[in-house]
């Protein structure tokens, strides 16, 4: 158990000092890769399944190099402003809270449609 902390907190560390470094000499590692590739990847795998399903194993053929690290990693341009994880995680929330406004405001009925949903019957008496 000890082994297996001290390996997760030497991985860790690695990937720091790592991460320092490639900002250091000018790289970065380019996270909207990552997220692009991901969906593109997972797409292949379904595509690649239902090919293995309907022809079986030795004749489907399936491209599955779909990550190229060369992308994942590049230099950065002089002069242009990178974007840091905080900046992009408030960019996420903003437009969040912007979509969470804009559902809110489309399930919530109109100042008409409010009055006629419930309508009040006032009864009067004749006396």
């Amino acid at each position: 158990m000890f082994h297996l902390i001290g390996t997760v907190i030497w991985v860790v560390g690695a990937t720091v000092v790592g991460s320092f470094l490639l900002n250091f000499f000018g790289y970065q590692v380019d996270w909207n890769y990552v997220k692009e590739i991901r969906g593109r990847c997972f797409e292949s795998t379904l595509e690649c399944r239902k090919q293995i399903s309907s022809e079986g194993a030795e004749n489907a053929k399936c491209n599955i190099a779909c990550f190229e690290p060369a992308r994942l990693i590049e230099k950065q341009q002089t002069g242009e402003k990178t974007t840091t994880q905080a900046e992009q995680q408030q960019e996420t929330f903003e437009s969040q809270k912007q979509s969470d406004e804009l559902s809110r405001e489309a399930m919530s009925p109109a100042p008409n449609e409010a009055k006629d949903a419930f309508p009040i019957h006032t009864e009067t008496s004749a006396e």
